[in-house]
């Protein structure tokens, strides 16, 4: 990966919708959708570039979605923030191996994402009885406390 490291200039953590504002833009080569990351993991990506500064789609934000895959087996699944810090993992089959304190990474499906970005970590796993999937509860890795410094991955 090469990255730009950016400053958070401004911030907004409304109950819909959640971005953050950064100091580089498309002066320094950044165009939208690019991922926006911490030392820790994905924290979002960028939806509006201007000249000078840039604001980011964070994880958190209740419209924010990634392909992620977990487990030994690179099983697939879907991303969606819930509350907080904490989301779920959506379709992962029930006969997926996968446990508690597995790590959900970006799967490279996408053209937004390359594979590989630590997205989150399971903190709980159930079953229904005749659903096919598992229920999967996972805590975001990225620091939502402690927003100054961001990397871009280019």
């Amino acid at each position: 990966f090469n990255y730009l490291t950016g400053n958070v200039v401004n911030f907004q953590f409304g109950t819909a919708n959640q971005s953050i504002v950064v100091d580089l833009g498309k002066e320094d080569g950044l165009v939208n959708n690019l991922p926006v990351l911490d030392e820790y993991g994905l924290i979002g990506k960028l939806i509006k570039v201007g000249d000078q500064t840039s604001m980011a789609q964070i994880i958190t934000d209740k419209n924010f979605r990634v392909s992620i895959r977990i487990g030994p087996d690179r099983v697939m699944g879907l991303f969606i923030p819930t509350h907080g810090k904490y989301g779920i993992l959506e379709g992962v089959r029930k006969s997926a191996s996968i446990n508690l304190g597995d790590i959900a990474y970006t799967s490279g499906v996408s053209m937004i994402y390359p594979a590989n970005i630590p997205v989150a970590k399971i903190i709980d796993i159930s079953y229904v009885d005749n659903d096919p999937f598992q229920n999967v509860i996972v805590e975001i890795l990225c620091s939502l406390n402690d927003l100054d410094f961001i990397f871009i991955s280019l």
